[in-house]
């Protein structure tokens, strides 16, 4: 009894995939079996056969339509998207493959390609699917922080002037708050441009110490206005070009008294990505000229979807950072000519690590690190700028996302920052005789954003 059951499973087993033999595959057999696999929702063996037959020449509409449905059901977006895209290069006409190409497109995290692919439907599609009219302004994005720091309780009562008691001043950056509110336009089918107002307000302490001695303690707030401006242009081939510019507005306050002193500063970023199937690819480069100096930066993004959709995936980023300095040649008595200055390049190297997990229906969590020397750096195609006076050494950073509705996404998320500041101190009474010494401290980080889909 035994081996005849086995006999029967095993005969059932080889009938079943019989289609495993290359030999065997034709469009009938591939057109009936898919097509059976389709209506009683085989998955499996239907993306089984179905690639194998692309594998051996055999492509039509609606083995793409079912493909593309099968990985659809299995909820993996990525490659139901190439599906649907082939089945449209068949019958760039139906309704369907359009249908579930936009879903999966938004599903995949691709908003700007399900836009654009939505520009062509028809009003009773696009009825059907609640797509809301073309609008110049099509979202509103508004964050707000608080930064914690430590920096005044850990480093405020260090011994600035030395054993010498002869000078020591420093610069203890505290607290600090901002807010960000953005606007998306929507221009044409493959335009959209996004500005933004940030306003970030810093707190200060300077402290001045001699002969062992404060002699001076200001407190003083630094209010810096930011401009940010980037266009994203999707190309053709599913190219996407990016080009954004940053201003960056600051002035001093010390009491009720508003300082003459302001720094205008800015940052160009050009960035190009490209999704392939499972993987996004974006290579981008900035300039900026914060602190007298010029920073080029460079690097790549690198995104992983290894299953296919947006319940689990990665961000791996590499950036070069070059800050370009100049400086007067030394000077004797003999030779005071200060035209040929000295050009100084250094470089610094960034990584970081972005994981994203989709934990419950519409809410997901994302969790980074990245290490390297950020002070004038940026990200985001210089979304966020760096212009600090401390070294930045590293930051942890975690965003939990909720999809209220089509509409309405609420944001809440917490940074942690190591730095690294310093103070400068006389040793003796020489006029040379300078030092500084590096101190430790670190920043927190808590936002809360909201981004509204009109």
């Amino acid at each position: 009894m035994f081996r005849l059951t086995l006999l029967i499973i095993t005969f059932l087993l080889l009938s079943n995939l019989s289609f495993a033999n290359k030999d065997s595959l034709d469009f009938k057999t591939v057109d009936y079996k898919t097509y059976g696999f389709y209506l009683n929702q085989n998955w499996d063996s239907l993306i089984y056969l179905g690639n194998l037959a692309i594998d051996n020449d055999i492509d039509y509409y609606y083995l793409r339509i079912r493909l593309g449905m099968a990985y659809y059901v299995k909820e993996k977006y990525q490659k139901a998207s190439f599906h649907f895209e082939q089945a449209l290069l068949f019958n760039s006409q139906s309704e369907f493959a359009m249908e579930y190409l936009y879903y999966s497109y938004i599903e995949s995290g691709r908003e700007t390609e399900a836009r654009l692919l939505s520009k062509s439907f028809n009003d009773l599609l696009r009825s059907k699917i609640k797509i809301s009219e073309n609008k110049f302004l099509s979202q509103v994005y508004a964050e707000g922080g608080y930064i914690l720091s430590n920096n005044e309780t850990k480093n405020k009562s260090i011994d600035i002037d030395g054993q010498a008691n002869i000078y020591g001043e420093t610069n203890l950056a505290k607290d600090k708050y901002y807010f960000h509110l953005g606007l998306q336009h929507d221009i044409g089918k493959r335009l959209s441009i996004y500005q933004a107002y940030n306003n970030l307000t810093i707190d200060n302490t300077r402290i001045v110490k001699f002969l062992d001695m404060v002699r001076i303690t200001d407190n003083y707030l630094i209010y810096q206005h930011e401009y940010y401006i980037n266009a994203d242009w999707f190309m053709k081939k599913g190219f996407n070009l990016t080009p954004a510019f940053h201003y960056v507005y600051l002035n001093y306050k010390i009491g009720t008294d508003y300082k003459d002193t302001s720094i205008s500063k800015i940052v160009a970023s050009l960035a190009l990505s490209k999704h392939f199937l499972n993987t996004n690819v974006s290579l981008f480069g900035t300039y900026s000229n914060f602190e007298e100096s010029k920073h080029v930066q460079a690097g790549l993004l690198l995104t992983l979807y290894p299953f296919s959709n947006l319940k689990f995936y990665s961000t791996s980023g590499f950036i070069n950072l070059n800050t370009i300095t100049t400086t007067p040649p030394p000077t004797t008595r003999g030779n005071k000519d200060k035209k040929g200055l000295n050009l100084n390049i250094t470089s610094d190297f960034i990584f970081s690590e972005l994981i994203g997990v989709k934990y419950y229906k519409n809410n997901w969590l994302e969790i980074s690190a990245t290490y390297g020397n950020l002070k004038n750096a940026n990200e985001k195609n210089a979304l966020i700028v760096y212009n600090t006076t401390d070294k930045i050494n590293y930051k942890f950073e975690a965003n939990l996302f909720s999809q209220l509705n089509k509409k309405i996404r609420l944001s809440l998320g917490y940074q942690y920052w190591d730095f690294t500041g310093s103070y400068l101190i006389q040793n003796s009474y020489s006029p040379d005789d300078f030092q500084i010494i590096n101190t430790n401290y670190q920043n927190h980080l808590i936002t809360g954003g909201i981004k509204w889909n009109l």
